[in-house]
Parts: structure tokens; C-alpha cells; sequence
């Protein structure tokens, strides 16, 4: 289609398969249709493809120029005719973007499912809130029950369906809800979630899953042959292009790599709160790095870094670590 200037009819191609081409390791098939414009009266399938290409870009760290959902009157003109699971698509978009998660949540809440499927849908939506929720901010203790009411609900809807993908989505996104303030309830939902994805060949749900089990299992035992195991997936994640995931691991194997190198992942914070919007202060704190109290410096010093060029320091700093524990093991 694209050969022949059908540019329309290519975009109604990758609209109609955009999960599964959403889900393959890398995402080559949206960069076919770029730019797709989301103007006054986009078509259903540029609407689509345009959502999944701002949050593709989002997760390559190359969102630029995007104001952010912050009132229920910003809502585009094109949002009242989405079906839901694009309007799920667009809200998805937004709780990771930096759009307001009040207005956000308000918006899940209101969605009207027709069906079975489209309910699973929105359970897994709410979780996925509660997730965006936590990569600045804490939940507290009501709002991690209702993840919990919410989570017990999808996972039992995806059960009665007999979605055997569906269950592993939903299984992924309770645990994600739960892996900040609760890993020990998160760790054998994301178990379960990976033995589905595994069974079925779901790559991108398998290693959605593996990024809660790997760093917690390297946590419990940080032996030689699982540091690399989590270097191998940060590595492969930008490799990809999907940054996102990158820092995700980065920042929940904080403590197993950050006394190597304190520096690398000061800088790797820096340029995920400048490119992606999200603060994980919360993460470095944790592994016992201390931020200074004023970050101007260090945004200035980082504001020409790129966010893969943060993540390759990150990863020279896991190499030191797995480096050093490799010659511990070999004297004992």
C-alpha cells in the first residue's frame, strides 16, 4: 500500500492488526504509517495509529510537544466518537503522559462496557492508572485496597471468559498495581502472567512479566549467573527502542547495581524526569542514593543526554557490578 502511495489504505491495515503489531518486540509497523496527524477529524484508524505512535514515542523518550490532559474541556474534539477500547487506548496514553490522573480516573469510571471483553478492558485500565499513579506519587492504603478489589475482579472476569492473553494482561497489570508498595502479592501474579505468556508464545506479555519476577528474584539470591539475566533485558529493551521499559528495569534494580556507579543512575533519573515526565526519587532513595537537595545542577549537566545514552551508562555501571561479583565468586 505504501509503495503505491495508499497511504489511507496502509493505515487501515496496521489499525485493524495494531495489538498484535503493538505487541511484537520492536514496533516497525507504526513507524510505516508515520507522521500520522491527529487533526480536527482524524478516521477512525488514523486515530489509532496516531494514539499508539505518541505512546510509542513516549516510551522511546521522544514525546515532544504534547500537552498533557489536564480538564475533562481539553478533551479533543474526535474523543465523544471513539469506541472504547480506542478511547482506552487514548487514556492509556495520557496516565503514562503526564495527563491529570483525577480527570483521567473520572474518564475510566464514566466508560460504558457492552460486553464482557470490554469490562476486562476497563479493570485492566484502572490498574494500569494505579501503576502510572505510583511512578510519582503513593498510593495510600484505601486506594491499594480498591487496586486489589479491582485486580481480584479482572483476573476473576478473565478466568469465566476462558482469555487465556487476557488473563495474562490483567495478571500483569495487578502486579504492576502492587509491585511499589506490595512485591511479595505482586511476584506470583507476575509468575502466573509469565507461565500464560510462555505457554501461548506472548513475548511482549512475557517480558512485561519478567520485569517484576527477574530483579526480584536477583534481590533474594544476587548471584552471578542473575545480574546478568536483568542486564541481558535492559539491554534488550534498548536495543528495541523501548526506553521505557529500559529505565523501568533499571530503576527497580536500583539496589543490586547503584553502589557500583551512584553517578550513572543520578544521570539516567535526570533525563527520565526531563524526557518522560516521571520522578523516581523514590527508587534512588531507596537503594541508599541520596539526590542533592538542589537538582538544578544536575538537569543542567544532563539536559544535552539522551535517554539512550543515559541507559548505555547504566549498563556500563551493571557490567562493573556483575564484573566484580564474578571475581568475588571465583575467590570463595
Amino acid at each position: 500500500a505504501l509503495a503505491t502511495d495508499q497511504r489511507q489504505c496502509a493505515c487501515d491495515i496496521v489499525a485493524l492488526i495494531h495489538n498484535f503489531a503493538y505487541q511484537r518486540p520492536a514496533w516497525e509497523v507504526f513507524d510505516w504509517v508515520r507522521p500520522v496527524r491527529l487533526n480536527a477529524h482524524p478516521s477512525p484508524a488514523e486515530m489509532i495509529c496516531g494514539l499508539r505512535c505518541e505512546f510509542i514515542d513516549w516510551q522511546r523518550g521522544s514525546l515532544v510537544d504534547r500537552a498533557p490532559l489536564r480538564s475533562t474541556a481539553a478533551l479533543p474534539g474526535w474523543y465523544a466518537t471513539l469506541s472504547l477500547q480506542t478511547a482506552m487506548m487514548y487514556l492509556q496514553t495520557q496516565t503514562f503522559t503526564g495527563g491529570d490522573p483525577k480527570v483521567v480516573a473520572e474518564l475510566v469510571g464514566a466508560a460504558r462496557p457492552q460486553d464482557d471483553f470490554e469490562q476486562l478492558r476497563v479493570w485492566q485500565m484502572k490498574l494500569w492508572l494505579a501503576n502510572a499513579r505510583q511512578w510519582n506519587d503513593h498510593l495510600t492504603a484505601s486506594e491499594m485496597e480498591q487496586v486489589r478489589v479491582n485486580g481480584s475482579r479482572g483476573v476473576e472476569l478473565a478466568r469465566r471468559l476462558g482469555a487465556a492473553r487476557g488473563l495474562a494482561i490483567t495478571l500483569i497489570a495487578f502486579a504492576a498495581a502492587l509491585r511499589v508498595e506490595c512485591p511479595a502479592e505482586a511476584f506470583p501474579l507476575a509468575k502466573e502472567a509469565a507461565d500464560i505468556a510462555s505457554h501461548l508464545g506472548a513475548g511482549f506479555a512475557l517480558e512485561q512479566a519478567k520485569r517484576i519476577i527477574l530483579p526480584a528474584m536477583a534481590r533474594v539470591q544476587a548471584a552471578p549467573e542473575n545480574l546478568p539475566l536483568v542486564r541481558a533485558e535492559i539491554a534488550a529493551s534498548s536495543e528495541r527502542q523501548q526506553l521505557a521499559a529500559a529505565a523501568q528495569w533499571a530503576f527497580s534494580s536500583l539496589s543490586l547495581y547503584a553502589p557500583s556507579d551512584p553517578a550513572a543512575f543520578l544521570r539516567l533519573f535526570a533525563v527520565v524526569n526531563r524526557t518522560m515526565g516521571i520522578d523516581r526519587r523514590r527508587d534512588l532513595e531507596a537503594a541508599g542514593i541520596t539526590l542533592p537537595d538542589d537538582l538544578s545542577p544536575l538537569m543542567l549537566a544532563t539536559a544535552h543526554l539522551s535517554l539512550v545514552e543515559a541507559v548505555k551508562d547504566v549498563l556500563a555501571t551493571m557490567d562493573q557490578t556483575i564484573a566484580a561479583a564474578r571475581r568475588t565468586q571465583g575467590t570463595v
